[in-house]
């Protein structure tokens, strides 16, 4: 009996890593095809690179030109916690900064202030989607 749980164990342990391995593949695979198509994202609803981010499990916006109404998002595929985590250990982790502004024809409410938050891209798109995109960068370690 020992030695069946002990092949389910390791099993489950292969078919864990394998998934995980598969999620890192797909999300480089993402990330690759946002950098070839960068400027092809320019004056573009945000909505349109979040579609091509499945995996994204934060952002954090925050307003660094007020006066030019230049808001940035941080796109990243691990939760807050984690991904700040990574930074204090002077680690880079993979993620999309974009440069928006608001549509003024379908202009959206944001916080004034700095916000990070842990959000899936069904919500993000629905909740930031009209921004339109002035620039893109991605960062990959």
């Amino acid at each position: 009996m020992k030695k069946y749980t002990k092949i389910i164990f390791l099993l489950l342990t292969f078919s864990s890593m394998t998934a995980c391995a598969q999620v890192k593949l797909n999300q480089k695979k993402a990330l690759i095809e946002i950098k070839n198509n960068e400027s092809d994202y320019k004056g573009k609803n945000l909505s349109e690179l979040l579609a091509q981010s499945p995996d994204m499990k934060m952002v954090s916006i925050f307003k660094n030109f007020p006066e030019g109404g230049v808001i940035t998002f941080t796109i990243a595929f691990q939760k807050n916690k984690d991904y700040y985590d990574q930074i204090n250990k002077k680690m880079k982790p993979s993620n999309i900064t974009v440069y928006t502004k608001q549509d003024p024809l379908n202009p959206i409410e944001l916080p004034e202030k700095t916000v990070n938050e842990d959000i899936g891209m069904k919500d993000a798109i629905k909740k930031y989607g009209n921004l339109k995109i002035i620039a893109v960068y991605l960062v990959t370690p």
